[in-house]
């Protein structure tokens, strides 16, 4: 069963066709937050794999301060903002900060029920389980990469990337497929994004001496893993 958390106004015709008939309940545990301070409490409390999150009456650098701070102390939670078409500048930021997924208004219920729901079948087949590479290990459960033991952050995006390359050593996945796994379809990122993100997890994983994410020029990114010397 998945926790969905909304924080959008309780007067929303199509918020409330979305959880009375698109999101069931034999499925689906619902929260809803009618404040920030609310959203947090119950982040704190229950398992919540994904919040959906509406900017109306909400100010930009307030949205700001709640994606971040989720980024941060509930990085497995999937967020998804609802705005204006108007905010795509907004959007942006928020993207950078972490966000998964941006809706704009007006928008339709089951399309958004389908979206939800194919981000959270994204997120539950990456959860291969924990990976140990050498001295690297990566943590699904806590979203967390140790290497020699000592913790590295990375963002959600990162940290994804690196899971399913490593879940798959030697497979060459094209730009467009790690997009589509990592990102999705409907991401308005591209596909510089992943050299991007390849780039900051080389840099934060340094040499480790079992494993290396490396490009195959022309087409893609592949996980090889190596003998540990020490074994």
């Amino acid at each position: 069963m998945f926790g969905i958390l909304t924080m959008v106004p309780q007067n929303s015709k199509r918020i409330k066709e979305l959880t009375g008939q698109y999101f069931h309940r034999d499925e689906v545990m619902l929260y809803h937050a009618d404040s920030k301070q609310t959203l947090f409490d119950i982040l704190s409390k229950e398992h919540v794999d994904l919040a959906l999150i509406s900017n109306r009456n909400i100010p930009d650098a307030e949205m700001i301060d709640i994606v971040q701070t989720m980024q941060i102390r509930y990085g497995r939670t999937l967020i998804v903002v609802i705005t204006r078409q108007e905010d795509r500048e907004l959007a942006m930021k928020l993207y950078r900060l972490g966000m998964d997924e941006w809706i704009t208004r007006p928008y339709d219920a089951l399309e958004i029920s389908l979206r939800c729901r194919a981000m959270l079948r994204r997120t539950k087949d990456q959860a291969a389980g924990n990976l140990r590479i050498g001295d690297v290990s990566v943590d699904y459960d806590r979203f967390e990469v140790k290497t020699d033991g000592r913790v590295i952050h990375f963002a959600k995006k990162e940290f994804l990337l690196l899971h399913l390359l490593l879940s798959n050593p030697e497979k060459v996945f094209t730009k467009a497929e790690l997009m589509e796994r990592v990102w999705g379809y409907d991401s308005d990122s591209d596909e510089a994004t992943v050299a991007v993100h390849v780039g900051r997890i080389r840099k934060k994983l340094g040499a480790p001496s079992a494993l290396e994410i490396v490009p195959v020029r022309g087409v893609g990114y592949k996980a090889v893993i190596r003998q540990d010397p020490r074994q």
